[in-house]
């Protein structure tokens, strides 16, 4: 492959890595509604973590950060009471 043929491969591959990389920022744009990443619109309670993430009932369940939701997982007894005690505050 001469030095033409080589830089037109190099420009289609920093195409596809910007396309790619264009794709995936979209697909994780549209794939959560509110503040967390792992609660997508289509989740069947989507609309009620947002409304305990707005009321300031619950921030999540990965400190510091509190990206995630963790919709699946268990709540432990002292969890449930801090849910109730930021319930009654709001």
């Amino acid at each position: 492959m001469g030095l033409v043929g080589e830089a037109m491969m190099r420009k289609r591959v920093r195409l596809l890595a910007g396309l790619t990389t264009l794709f995936l920022c979209l697909a994780v744009t549209a794939s959560a509604q509110g503040p967390f990443d792992d609660v997508p619109d289509d989740h069947l309670f989507v609309d009620d973590v947002q409304w305990m993430s707005d009321n300031k009932i619950t921030f999540g369940c990965n400190p510091p950060e509190n990206t995630l939701y963790c919709p699946e997982d268990n709540t432990t007894r002292g969890q449930e009471a801090a849910f109730f005690h930021r319930f009654a505050r709001s």
